[in-house]
Formats: structure tokens, sequence, C-alpha cells
């Protein structure tokens, strides 16, 4: 019996084996994040650029959303219940068993789950945006675009620059370019540096450890939804025994070093849990 498979036994199904392949799920982000390098952005192709409906996915959650929806409608497999994608987007307050099940089956393992090859797939914007903007705001960032978008027209320096690393087009957001044009005539140049080294450098790479703690937090907090709330050993020794089926050892070796209470107190201060990631619909 693997590990995994014991870590479910004696638990509720089949949201034990829900939370297991959400647990997997951070190796789809580290996939994913390799695509924001310098050096590797230009793998990802989408459809014609169009600036204003880009920056208007900041606070257009209903196109954005219903825009991905229709995509992976289509791309994934004709016994899909498309309905679940209703869940996702926070139209239900709890998955039900039935749509757990369908999920399951539907949806491939991390572990078997490899990136299309992107010199043939072309993303639809909207999907592109939820790649390059939306996630990563809340993996490494820890708040929606929404968010941090309005902060930085507020003149919030430092989410600025941080949107920048992740999205250079914000600049071109139209509160944004007259906020750094005013910042040009007064001669701040301290500010203007600092937003042009964001310009520059873009996204550093993100430690492991977030990636595996922000999914952390999604089990965690699934699982009080699934109506099986896991305390951090719960949630620890379900990553310790992904680390043991995959040959790595008895523990992960991102989250070994951490105490029970600090591996905890990592999962509760985040400012938004993932499973809120697509809540914000306007309607």
């Amino acid at each position: 019996m693997s590990a995994t498979s014991e870590w479910t036994r004696n638990r509720p199904q089949p949201q034990a084996d829900l939370l297991v392949r959400l647990a997997s799920l951070w190796k789809y982000t580290h996939e994913m994040q390799s695509l924001q390098g310098n050096t590797q952005q230009q793998e990802l192709r989408f459809t014609k650029p169009n600036l204003k409906k880009w920056l208007g996915f900041y606070h257009k959650h209903r196109q954005l959303t219903d825009e991905s929806e229709a995509y992976y409608s289509q791309a994934t497999a004709s016994s899909f219940d498309t309905s679940l994608l209703g869940n996702l987007y926070g139209k239900s307050e709890q998955l039900s068993e039935d749509s757990i099940n369908g999920i399951l089956e539907s949806a491939p393992h991390a572990d078997s789950f490899e990136l299309p090859d992107m010199e043939d797939h072309i993303f639809p914007l909207a999907v592109a945006f939820n790649i390059l903007v939306w996630l990563p705001c809340m993996v490494f960032y820890g708040d929606y675009p929404c968010v941090l978008l309005r902060k930085a027209r507020h003149g919030n320096e430092k989410v600025l620059c941080d949107l920048i690393r992740l999205d250079r087009s914000v600049l071109f957001d139209s509160i944004i370019s007259k906020r750094v044009h005013e910042w040009t005539l007064d001669s701040q140049m301290d500010t203007l540096e600092k937003i042009g080294t964001a310009f520059r450098t873009g996204l550093s790479e993100t430690p492991l450890v977030k990636i595996k703690l922000a999914w952390a937090q999604y089990v965690y907090d699934s699982s009080r939804s699934f109506g099986m709330p896991l305390n951090a050993p719960d949630v620890r020794a379900l990553f310790d025994a992904h680390a043991q089926d995959s040959g790595i050892g008895m523990h992960d070796p991102d989250l070994s070093e951490m105490t029970d209470d600090a591996f905890y107190q990592a999962l509760a201060k985040r400012k938004k849990p993932l499973s809120g990631l697509l809540k914000y619909r306007r309607t």
C-alpha cells in the first residue's frame, strides 16, 4: 500500500482522495513558475495580445472566469461535468460527493501531469492571465490581483513594484501611468528607480517551500469545506506521504525543519486562501 493510500485509510472518501490530489499540485505550480522566468516566458503562446482586455481582467472577473470556464470545458474530456466548474468559481459553498468523484475521474494526477508543448499550444488570453497573473498573485503575494492593483493605483510603491515584476503591462493602466507621470514631474527619483529595477528584473524565483505552503494552506482550508477538518500535523503527514511515494524520504525535505506550531502559523497567516481564488466574480 502506498503512503498516500495509507494516509487516506479511515478518512472519509472521496474527500480524502481529493485532498491527496490537491497536495500534489504544488508540482504544477512549480512548473508554471518556470514560465515566469525571463528566459522561458517566450515559450508561452496565447492569442493576439489585447492590452485593454488584458488590463480589464484585473477587475472584470465575470469575463475572466466565464472565458476560462469555456476554455476548460472545451479542453477537458467530454465526460467532465462542466457544472463542477461552478463550484470552483465560487457559485456553491461546498462540493458534493458526486462532484468530488467527478473531479477525481476527470482531472489528471499531478504525478502524471505534463505541461503541453508550449511551441504547439496557444492559450486564450483569459487562461494566460490566470497562469501569468492571477495564480502567481495568490501564491507569491497572497492577495487578489484586483486588490493589489487598487493599492498600486493609490500609490503603494511596494505593491506597484511587485505587480510590475509579475506583469509589466500594469504600467499602462491609466491611473498608474498618470501617477508615474506625476512622480516624474516631481523628480521622485528614488521611486522611479525602484520601478525601473522592478521592470528590469521581473519576478524572482519563489522558494519551493513557499509554493508547497500555499498548497498546504489550500488543503487545510478545503478539508474544512469538505466537512473533514485537518490539523497541521495531518497536512504535514500528507506531504510526507507524497515524499515517501516519490522515493525522496520519510519526510518532505522542504517542510521537515518546521515545527508543527510554525507550520500551523504558516497556514493560518496567509491573507487569502486559495480556495477563494476565483470567488471574486462580478454578477
